[in-house]
């Protein structure tokens, strides 16, 4: 761009040489300090437009935080070179309360010759002269509104000043941009942070444009020592945008000039200070903001690169996209700015009164399902996720993808569908983490751990300030038995600054598997201190107990989670630790205690006591829940392709039919180890087997159980299965291998407690066969 830099500015008797950084009055040079000067050419580039303080300094002094006292000066240094009087100004006109605007007569030139080749190579345009009689047709209203727009940094560079160029300055779909806050002026709290939130969903849409996710944003302000809770400023999100590799910064600002708001909208590279592209809009009163803020960044999209063809493909209003309720969207906003740092539990009312305030608010529903489930609160999540779901049709294609792919996911657990999901999305949105976190999850699912580590890297690659894909990775390394690499994943979360409580959930089960009783104890009590993880933490070591045949203390624990569920009137837990309790007994042998259990689960109105009730022989009782859950059930949802098949042939087992339990529980082969399976279908297998005197099949079945101690982790059947394979082999007479089984059982279980119907009759088969 080496013609621009020959542009002069010429007004009254005053002459601004830009490639010489010189002010002439008549004939005479006057001196400006490099600062000043800078102010002076910003004044004059945005002619007749007010500026606010904020906005020019952030111009002038991109690098470093000043007052409004040096503002001031150097303003006054201007209008003295200028000749120009405050009171009576000619040139620059104070702004009460606002800022400063240049009112002169101004026009830009070039030397003929290079505005000859700056044409032929595609250069800017220059400005076009606004004359005094051009001013006088405007109102002055209209002309205070114009204070709207933000910051555009000109940036001296290669010893000359850089203009806007979008030519040379567009952006690709490789470049990062950082979204900074709104310069809010109104002084109303309702556009804090809501028009940032607003502006990144209509962006949001863009498969073109790359917005650097709020996690990274907040990764990189506690890179730069700096809160990750702070403000990004013009400033700051300078740095940010340099410090986080990215080409640019989006700036916005609102003010409101006699019931008139002025939206501005700037593009900078945040590398030399250039503007890329620039929009300003007006909206008539408060309501029509957001639709106003649409608007501008629809033609922002324009201007930046994308095609035509892109943002009418995806470009759903911000109104019908989010919210029309700017108390709603900021409601909405708070939330996420919550549930990005793990703290779902704060996150919920946020959501709930986003959608209080807009009832088709279909993100905030979804959103408010995520945090549901984050929390363990299934039936509050499924609820949640289903609104969501009935309103996708009001949202972006981007939101559409995020809301089918999370319902398909968790209400009706449709892996096929979440998988061609979230192809999709990956393909539309290739920058996009989510679409990978889910499909890192399906693929656990599936029990391809391989593939779900895959996914999960990437995820966390595209977005390392994510925690839930590190907790993800971890997951899948620990099921590959690469327990190492799983320390390192959450030894890298760590140095992130990511203390998300599913991080140290999976942390404790990683302790758990090595057997390091410190850490178990430290990450419980981590889990303990968290808002929302108290009942996840009794879950845990309820879990742990159980497994090593400490009976009572799993017991104690499910009296406290059944407590604090009874504390908070949610029925749907209280049901849910019942029937896991009656499953507990069940297992361990104790079938009055089972049956307790298993009915005051039924008292709730649930389901869900179903296999306690079947392994116990109520037949009639557990076929009855069988048919209720299959009524409503998705068709290949893994209600129908894991949970019925298991509970009915449990069914079959219990009413003397094992060979036709294991050929119910044969397609379950394909999900075996899986997220959704847990080796469950293994043990009823090899318990059939058990029962039909099949020794070595039974044994098999059991083995892989052992094998796997990441994926049964402390569920009983995990120590349960040690049984399993003694009395496989004790069928077939093979007395070493049957004994050594059992010692493995009776070391595991050496403090569990003596009473337990399982514990004693392993005792009692092992010294018969001493």
């Amino acid at each position: 761009m080496k013609d621009v830099k020959n542009r002069c500015y010429r007004f009254d008797n005053v002459e601004i040489d830009v490639q010489n950084l010189r002010v002439t009055v008549g004939s005479e040079i006057r001196s400006l300090e490099p600062k000043s000067f800078r102010l002076l050419l910003f004044l004059v580039e945005n002619a007749s437009r007010v500026l606010p303080k904020e906005e020019i300094m952030a111009a002038v002094w991109p690098d470093t935080s000043v007052s409004d006292n040096s503002l001031a000066r150097a303003v006054t240094q201007v209008r003295k070179a200028l000749d120009d009087d405050p009171k009576a100004p000619r040139y620059i006109e104070t702004v009460p309360t606002v800022g400063y605007r240049f009112v002169g007569d101004c026009k830009a030139e070039q030397d003929p010759v290079v505005a000859s080749d700056a044409t032929d190579s595609g250069a800017a345009q220059v400005l076009a002269p606004v004359s005094a009689a051009a001013r006088d047709r405007i109102s002055p209203a209209k002309w205070v509104a114009i204070a709207g727009a933000a910051v555009v940094v000109i940036g001296l560079a290669a010893g000359g000043w850089s203009f806007y160029s979008r030519k040379a300055q567009a952006l690709t779909d490789k470049d990062t941009v950082v979204l900074a806050d709104f310069v809010n002026s109104t002084g109303d709290p309702v556009f804090d942070d809501t028009l940032r939130q607003g502006l990144a969903a209509q962006l949001g849409q863009s498969p073109f444009l790359n917005i650097l996710p709020e996690q990274k944003v907040r990764s990189t302000l506690t890179e730069m020592t700096r809160s990750p809770d702070e403000a990004l400023t013009p400033s700051v999100a300078q740095e940010a945008c340099v410090r986080s590799g990215s080409k640019a910064y989006i700036s916005g600002s609102i003010a409101n000039l006699g019931g008139h708001y002025v939206i501005g909208l700037n593009v900078i590279n945040c590398a030399t200070g250039d503007a890329l592209a620039r929009e300003q809009i007006e909206a008539g009163d408060k309501q029509q903001v957001l639709t106003s803020l649409d608007k501008a960044a629809e033609k922002l999209r324009n201007k930046l690169g994308e095609s035509l063809n892109s943002i009418q493909k995806f470009d759903v209003p911000l109104a019908q996209a989010t919210t029309s309720s700017l108390e709603a969207l900021k409601a909405y906003s708070l939330a996420l700015s919550k549930y990005a740092k793990g703290d779902a539990t704060g996150a919920i009312p946020l959501f709930q009164q986003a959608i209080d305030l807009d009832p088709k608010f279909a993100m905030a529903y979804a959103n408010l399902g995520r945090a549901h489930q984050l929390l363990g609160q299934d039936k509050l999540m499924e609820e949640a996720l289903r609104k969501a779901f009935a309103l996708r049709e009001r949202a972006s294609e981007l939101e559409k993808l995020d809301i089918s792919a999370v319902y398909y996911q968790f209400v009706t657990h449709q892996t096929e569908e979440t998988i061609q999901t979230c192809e999709l999305w990956r393909q539309t949105y290739p920058r996009d983490f989510t679409p990978h976190r889910v499909l890192g999850y399906e693929n656990a699912v599936l029990g391809n751990y391989q593939k779900s580590a895959e996914e999960f890297r990437i995820a966390k690659e595209l977005d390392p300030g994510q925690a839930l894909p590190y907790a993800g990775l971890m997951s899948a390394d620990m099921a590959l038995s690469r327990f190492s690499d799983a320390r390192a994943v959450y030894e890298e979360a760590q140095t992130r600054q990511l203390d998300a409580g599913e991080l140290v959930r999976i942390r404790y089960e990683l302790a758990f598997l090595q057997d390091d009783k410190k850490t178990m104890e430290q990450t419980l009590e981590s889990l303990r201190s968290r808002p929302g993880f108290e009942r996840i933490a009794l879950d845990e070591q309820f879990s742990t107990d159980a497994y090593f045949g400490r009976l009572r203390n799993a017991r104690e624990l499910s009296r406290r989670m059944r407590d604090l569920a009874a504390r908070e009137r949610d029925k749907d837990e209280l049901a849910e630790i019942e029937a896991r309790q009656a499953m507990l007994e069940v297992l361990f042998g104790n079938s009055t205690d089972a049956r307790r259990h298993a009915a005051a689960s039924l008292g709730f109105g649930e389901e869900q006591p179903a296999m306690a009730l079947a392994l116990l022989g109520d037949t009639l009782q557990a076929r009855k829940l069988a048919d209720k859950v299959a009524n409503h059930a998705a068709p290949g949802g893994a209600i129908n392709r894991v949970w019925l098949p298991e509970l009915q042939a449990a069914i079959e087992l219990k009413g003397g039919n094992p060979m036709r339990a294991v050929e119910l529980l044969a397609p379950l082969k394909a999900y075996e180890g899986g997220w959704e399976d847990d080796y469950m279908s293994a043990y009823l297998r090899g318990e059939s087997y058990l029962a039909a005197h099949r020794g070595p099949e039974a044994a098999v079945e059991f083995q892989k159980i052992i094998d796997h101690p990441a994926l049964a982790l402390s569920y009983p059947i995990g120590a349960l299965a040690r049984v399993g394979v003694a009395r496989s082999y004790a069928l077939e007479g093979d007395t070493t291998k049957s004994g050594a089984a059992y010692r493995d059982f009776l070391a595991l279980w050496k403090d569990a407690d003596p009473d337990i119907p399982i514990f004693v009759a392993a005792k009692s088969e092992y010294a018969k066969l001493e």
